[in-house]
This record gives structure tokens, sequence and C-alpha cells, in this order.
């Protein structure tokens, strides 16, 4: 799914979540955080036992007018994901 304005940025985007945590399993609803704030959640989730963690996909929107989802801002800033009470580092990608 993909959403723009109309200057053709992303201002929502679907990207791929991997917490490398053997005890974490995603389902969906979880919160995503950047940099500490709430950016998106997670739309479907699953233990990846090849992978050794936690796989999903999470849709994310723009937390404020002006900035937009590219490449440069999905690798950068400290990507967390919420479960329950717990709070674990997450990778979040483009593929």
């Amino acid at each position: 799914e993909r959403e723009r304005n109309r200057g053709g940025k992303f201002i929502k985007r679907m990207v791929n979540v991997f917490v490398p945590s053997p005890s974490c399993f995603l389902h969906h609803g979880e919160l995503v955080l950047r940099d500490g704030v709430v950016v998106g959640e997670v739309r479907a989730g699953s233990h990846g036992f090849t992978v050794g963690g936690a796989v999903g996909l999470a849709m994310l929107e723009s937390p404020e007018e002006g900035v937009f989802l590219n490449k440069k801002y999905i690798e950068s800033g400290s990507w967390e994901v919420l479960v329950g009470n717990d709070k674990y580092e997450c990778e979040v990608s483009l593929q």
C-alpha cells in the first residue's frame, strides 16, 4: 500500500520488520518506534524460526508534516517494536 502527497513523496509506507531476538513473537498491533516516537504498527507478524527472531510487516505513517518515508528515513534512526510492556530493538527495511 502506498500513499503519497501531491509532491510524490511517501507519507505512508509498508515496511519489513525483523526483531533479532528468539524470545520475541510478533502477531499484529505492536507499535513501531523510531527514535522513541511511535510511527506505525505491525499489521502481520510471526516467528521466523529459520532466522532466529520475529518477522513482520508494518505500516508506517509520517510523524509530522514535511517528513517523508524515503530510503534515507528508513535506514536512519533507532528502531524498536513494543511487544506488551517490552521494547525490542529491530531492523526496518523496504525489502
